[in-house]
């Protein structure tokens, strides 16, 4: 009897060390676009993929075997380099935007400069585009902060409401998240918004800013990826290329808190080498079970623009 429990107990040991070794994160298949350059952000929608960048000034539509259907042309904006000696994005941020007649994308830019201070309403179906100034509520936004300027480097649908991620900077340390209802745009004087720092910098000599982010309904967790930007260069708010995956549980119980930590953080650079030297500009959730999430990574350098997928076990939290 003795015997067969010690049996029982080593097979469960050794299913448990197979599970721990099973339950990693793990690059699974990386696709690259060497006419691609300057992506900004993205996001996925029943079957297909939204790329926003720079070069060409437009929308990128990609079928879920990463084929080119199709693209949306963007206005140009005149935006340029920043205060910061940035090269700013046109668009960076893109999520839908619930219409029960036809499908619309909602895309926004970051209000780093006067040119960016706007949005569009894009129709999918006529592949319209209607221009929204932003700038009352970015003005608003913009009071909040000790060097009066933002950055938004992402947006993704929460329920009702849009979470926007506001990038800090060198000079200003600080990541917010800024939670508005869907229809801020149609009462940008007066929409009431709930503002939270993210993200602890345990070093004051290094600053992580965010650049990317989507939400799991399913799950409650909130995904945002982060570049670590040093402050003691006041000419650039570009990220080293060593990127971290920061999670964030149960997420609508902490939504109305004034500061927020990742309860996970990941080197992704320590899961595949393929990370290295690899800043991520863009995230979404591509897929969804009771054991994992697929995440699809943007990132861009001279060689043009790769989409990695990332596999992400679930634990219990």
């Amino acid at each position: 009897m003795r015997k067969i429990c010690l049996v029982g107990l080593y097979f469960a040991l050794l299913l448990l060390q197979t599970g721990c070794r099973e339950a990693k994160p793990k690059l699974i298949r990386e696709v690259n676009f060497p006419d691609i350059f300057s992506p900004t952000t993205i996001f996925y929608n029943q079957g297909k993929i939204y790329l926003a960048c720079n070069e060409g000034n437009k929308i990128i539509v990609l079928n879920d075997s990463f084929g080119i259907i199709d693209s949306i042309p963007i206005p140009h904006s005149g935006f340029g380099i920043d205060s910061l000696g940035i090269k700013a994005g046109n668009i960076t941020g893109l999520c839908l935007l619930p219409d029960k007649s036809e499908p619309k994308l909602w895309a926004m830019r970051s209000g780093s400069l006067p040119s960016l201070d706007s949005g569009f309403i894009i129709n999918l179906k006529a592949k319209s585009l209607q221009n929204v100034s932003l700038r009352k509520f970015y003005d608003r936004i913009r009071r909040t902060k000790a060097e009066n300027r933002i950055d938004f480097e992402g947006i993704c649908n929460f329920g009702n409401r849009y979470i926007l991620a506001n990038r800090g900077n060198p000079e200003f340390p600080q990541n917010q998240l800024v939670i508005v209802p869907r229809d801020f745009y149609l009462m940008q004087d007066s929409v009431p918004f709930q503002l939270s720092k993210i993200g602890f910098q345990k070093d004051s000599r290094e600053f992580y800013g965010i650049k990317g982010i989507d939400y799991s309904f399913t799950s409650d967790k909130l995904f945002l990826t982060a570049s670590p930007v040093s402050p003691t260069n006041k000419t650039s708010n570009r990220p080293t290329g060593h990127t971290y995956l920061w999670i964030t549980d149960h997420f609508s119980s902490m939504s109305g808190i004034t500061a927020i930590n990742p309860a996970r953080i990941i080197d992704l650079q320590a899961i595949d080498k393929a990370f290295s030297n690899k800043s991520i500009v863009g995230l979404c959730i591509i897929h969804e079970d009771k054991t994992k999430y697929h995440l699809l990574l943007l990132s861009g350098s001279l060689a043009g623009t790769t989409l990695s997928i990332l596999e992400l076990p679930k634990i219990q939290s």
